[in-house]
């Protein structure tokens, strides 16, 4: 368990995510929840 942290978020190929906010940051960005856009970035967190 990376950071001895819970959620952990375990994809094949790729390290385990251990922080909550990083965890629903990709899964936004994945289906289109989390702004692509730079310039909309500083108006969300993450």
């Amino acid at each position: 368990m990376p950071y001895g942290s819970l959620p952990v978020l375990e994809l094949p190929g790729s390290p385990a995510i251990a922080h909550a906010n990083a965890i629903l940051v990709l899964i936004g960005r994945r289906h289109g929840l989390h702004p692509a856009d730079d310039s909309r970035r500083p108006a969300t967190k993450g």
